[in-house]
């Protein structure tokens, strides 16, 4: 960090991604919220896994579909931090 408390140089990580981080009390409530509803709006009322959206993602994969999938910020984070390639 600079001076200023400002990042001084960001490089990608050895898969090519950026990550950098922030503490979630550190984190604004606005940017916590919206990527709640943008990655797993029903965070709060599942228990890890989202049967509807399994549902879903089962019925379009069924038919051939490539729509979506179903993983919640839970399995999304379980895959990184195993470094599972699940795609």
């Amino acid at each position: 960090m600079g001076r200023q408390g400002s990042e001084v140089r960001l490089a990608l990580s050895h898969d090519c991604k950026s990550r950098g981080f922030t503490p979630l009390d550190r984190t604004a409530p606005q940017l916590v919220q919206a990527t709640l509803l943008h990655e797993d709006r029903f965070f709060d009322e599942h228990p890890g896994v989202n049967p509807v959206a399994l549902a879903r993602a089962a019925w379009h994969f069924a038919r051939g579909e490539k729509r979506g999938g179903a993983s919640t910020i839970t399995m999304q984070l379980a895959r990184l931090t195993t470094r599972m390639n699940t795609r």
